[in-house]
């Protein structure tokens, strides 16, 4: 049986298991835009060459903006507010699930990753991974982290979380 759950979210119920689904739903999305980001060819991430795409970065950040609200979800937070409070914002998001408590699910988390969470998220939230922009391109997106190192912290993030997630729900 489904029905509507806290917050807009569904729950389902199967005997005597109950799921709350969008912590769910939103942990599985991140984690599929994250495999996106790591299919990738390497040579494509290498910056500073012509091959150089901002894909990778693109879905890496959108999976990470995925499990945090997924992780913000499973604490309760309504779905309306996640999309009025926090929008795109990777930094909003880090500090608002921060604020419920993150760090006991993650632990702690590499001293560069704040930093390199500010400049991703200063081409995420204007959407300059998603619309072509000859100079940035040019360039290579001057101030981005080191994609690896980037990708290697959200892939902990991710996987660490999803595990809460589906453990909650």
């Amino acid at each position: 049986m489904t029905e509507p759950g806290e917050a807009g979210g569904i729950v389902v119920q199967v005997g005597a298991a109950t799921v709350r689904m969008s912590p769910v739903g939103f942990a599985l999305y991140a984690e599929e835009f994250f495999k996106a980001g790591e299919s990738i060819p390497e040579h494509s991430q290498a910056r500073g060459n012509t091959t150089f795409t901002p894909v990778p970065y693109y879905l890496f950040c959108r999976a990470l903006e995925l499990i945090l609200k997924a992780f913000l979800l499973a604490k309760h937070r309504p779905l309306d507010e996640l999309k009025d409070r926090y929008g795109h914002d990777l930094e909003k998001l880090w500090r608002g699930a921060n604020d419920c408590r993150l760090s006991e699910v993650l632990g702690t988390w590499a001293p560069y990753f704040e930093a390199d969470l500010a400049s991703a998220n200063s081409y995420y939230k204007g959407k300059a991974f998603e619309y072509f922009d000859f100079r940035r391109w040019a360039q290579g997106y001057e101030g981005l982290p080191p994609l690896g190192r980037f990708r290697d912290e959200v892939r902990r993030i991710v996987d660490k979380t999803k595990k809460f997630c589906f453990d909650v729900s």
